[in-house]
């Protein structure tokens, strides 16, 4: 899948970016845009990566085999009384654009996407974690339909004690998919219906 970007403010060259499932390979890529943007280690080690890339749901825009963006998910196995594994939930682990390609909408794209995709894989609930002081992702998610589940100090165990804290937020996507299967089973009903009325009346 193919977008035209405007690469920056100040140079107005167009560039084609790609949408692409994230590889083993983009994690170096991924740990440096974490890093630039935090300012701290990565939050992952390498083998947890691996683990999430491995489920297959996190994506990234790239520009000639760059990661211009990326949002990584996995999701959290529930199990059922007879053992079998349910797909609950999943959580959106990062979502992170380069410094100059910021202000684009690839962030809002590539999670508008990411949703989607849950949504066909029949998930039922989407979450994730936001620092409270991160003001633009936080209205980015209120935006996309997450909404405040709770608020949790202390959550990242950083350095600096202001970006500690954060939001747990929520989105419900499996009422969405429910309502359209209570309209189809109202419709077959009402077809049956009138079938009895036609063979019996």
């Amino acid at each position: 899948m193919g977008f035209l970007c405007e690469k920056s403010q100040e140079n107005k060259s167009i560039e084609t970016i790609e949408l692409n499932s994230v590889s083993n390979s983009d994690i170096p890529q991924i740990k440096e845009i974490y890093i630039s943007y935090w300012g701290k280690k990565s939050l992952y080690k390498d083998s947890t990566f691996k683990t999430i890339i491995g489920q297959k749901l996190s994506y990234a825009f790239k520009s000639k085999n760059k990661v211009i963006a990326f949002c990584l998910m996995y999701y959290n196995l529930k199990k059922k009384n007879n053992n079998s594994t349910d797909k609950n939930s999943i959580e959106v682990a990062l979502l992170c654009v380069r410094d100059d390609y910021r202000y684009q909408k690839l962030g809002s794209t590539l999670l508008s996407f990411c949703i989607n995709n849950c949504k066909k894989n029949n998930f039922k609930k989407i979450t994730l974690h936001v620092s409270s002081t991160n003001l633009p992702a936080f209205s980015l998610y209120k935006k996309l339909g997450f909404i405040v589940e709770s608020f949790h100090e202390k959550y990242y165990h950083d350095e600096n004690p202001k970006d500690n804290d954060a939001y747990y937020m929520t989105k419900n996507i499996w009422k969405w998919m429910l309502s359209i299967n209570t309209i189809n089973l109202r419709n077959n009903l009402l077809k049956l219906f009138f079938i009895y009325l036609l063979i019996y009346f």
